[in-house]
């Protein structure tokens, strides 16, 4: 990823939730393919948590990120409409989640699909103590099942240096917005 991507998608996350949450109508689900990497349409049940997303705040328990060792507890979810697209790529899916370790450190969790000539490819960046993350040269593994979002990664610095290993599970509102 470009160094200026991170900044960038932080400042997409911070106004998808200070109020852009009346996007899209419930149960769109972004374009399906062979990959289901887009969210499930709802089919008789939903989320618990799926009317005070947006407004659930630091109380929420949404589910887990964990990067190498340490576990963080989702406390806010976006599922944004795909809005991303140019010459070569095309955005298919987008989500952020922010979430919080024991000690109170927070993280930015970013999971997309982007499709190029008919051909899906999941990716995963991620910004937290561990430092500037994504998923670089490989592929991120994921689904979106049941307004639950999970998979793994493996996430590498900028200087592709250091590497983490990434697993995640955690509930996405059925509604997109604008990110």
């Amino acid at each position: 990823m470009m160094p200026g991507f991170v900044p960038l998608m932080v400042g997409a996350l911070a106004l998808a939730l200070t109020g852009c949450a009346g996007g899209a109508g419930e149960g769109e689900a972004p374009a399906a393919g062979e990959e289901v990497e887009a969210p499930a349409e709802a089919e008789g049940g939903e989320s618990e948590s799926t009317d005070g997303d947006a407004e659930a705040g630091a109380g929420a328990d949404l589910g887990t990120i964990t990067v190498g060792t340490t576990t963080y507890r989702v406390i806010e979810a976006v599922n944004c409409e795909p809005v991303q697209s140019n010459e070569l790529t095309t955005e298919v899916f987008n989500s952020i989640a922010v979430a919080q370790s024991a000690e109170g450190e927070d993280v930015l969790f970013f999971a997309y699909t982007q499709e190029q000539s008919g051909a899906r490819a999941n990716f995963v960046d991620y910004q937290g103590p561990e430092g500037t993350l994504s998923t670089q040269q490989t592929e991120a593994t994921f689904t979106v099942e049941g307004g639950v979002l999970s998979g793994a990664a493996v996430l590498v610095d900028d200087d592709a240096t250091e590497s983490f290993m990434a697993q995640f599970t955690f509930d996405l509102p059925e509604e997109l917005v604008s990110c």
